[in-house]
């Protein structure tokens, strides 16, 4: 996982390695993340760097998460392609549904990272926009949930905490495929 604050410089050395992929962080699952990430901003040619602050009527502003994704999207267009997917992959937080409908309609060639679910509060219904019809494009990530999961009930101790989270992923796999359409 990379944050692309950096911009193509911050990136470019990971992408020699073909095989292998990379996320991006676009719109992430903790509360803060408003606070930059859902600035609204704009790229001005023709301003010199010193100057700092400037003033602009009739302009087209744009969250800085949809500017990161569309820069991941631009990015791709000459990567390797992998059954319709690049290697550069964003992550955007399940806690944020809306965003993600948003940031999948740019990233359409991204697998989508998808934190959030669980612990966070984001439940089956908050990631389905981060798939496709078929099912694919997203990878969910519920860590805390999973792992803790024998402490969601009296009916598993903490040494059996690997029964337990192997109960809840085939639980939360249900959960999803139901919501993703996906019959199992």
């Amino acid at each position: 996982t990379i944050n692309a604050y950096f911009g193509f410089d911050g990136i470019k050395p990971f992408l020699k390695y073909k095989e292998r992929g990379i996320f991006i962080l676009v719109k992430t699952s903790n509360p803060s993340s408003i606070e930059f990430q859902d600035l609204f901003s704009v790229k001005l040619v023709n301003i010199s760097p010193e100057i700092s602050e400037y003033r602009v009527k009739k302009t087209l502003l744009k969250r800085n998460y949809i500017h990161m994704a569309e820069l991941i999207r631009d990015w791709s267009t000459n990567l390797t392609d992998f059954s319709g997917f690049t290697n550069l992959g964003t992550v955007v937080g399940a806690t944020y549904p809306q965003e993600l409908k948003i940031i999948r309609e740019i990233v359409k060639n991204s697998i989508i990272l998808i934190p959030g679910y669980g612990a966070q509060g984001a439940q089956a219904s908050d990631i389905k926009h981060g798939f496709f019809k078929n099912g694919i494009g997203g990878i969910i990530n519920s860590s805390r949930g999973i792992i803790y999961a024998y402490s969601k009930t009296k009916k598993y101790s903490p040494e059996q905490f690997g029964k337990a989270s192997r109960n809840e992923i085939l639980d939360i796999n249900k959960r999803i495929n139901k919501e993703i359409g996906i019959k199992t």
